[in-house]
């Protein structure tokens, strides 16, 4: 299944106010770069899957990655934009 990525969702996760200020001597601080590193890694297992890359990476580790993305909200099926279409719709 093909998933449409949200990168506002990305942008919610890895994105710190505080990033990119020098707060101290020795430059700048990230503030979420555990976030950011575990998206990237997801992303990218997502990514190579996609791009027919296989590096060895097996099955079970890329059914986790897209877990996890949907499971934060990162990967949407178009169900889910439909769902959220009705929601809209029946708030109204």
């Amino acid at each position: 299944m093909n998933y449409i990525i949200d990168f506002e969702r990305i942008n919610e996760l890895t994105l710190h106010p505080a990033d990119g200020r020098d707060n101290s001597a020795y430059g700048s601080t990230s503030i979420y770069s555990v976030t950011k590193n575990l998206v990237k890694s997801y992303m990218e297992i997502y990514e190579d899957r996609n791009r027919k890359k296989n590096r060895n990476y097996n099955d079970e580790e890329i059914q986790e990655a897209i877990d996890i993305l949907i499971y934060n909200k990162i990967l949407i099926s178009p169900a889910d934009i439909r769902d959220q279409k009705i929601d809209k719709i029946l708030e109204k």
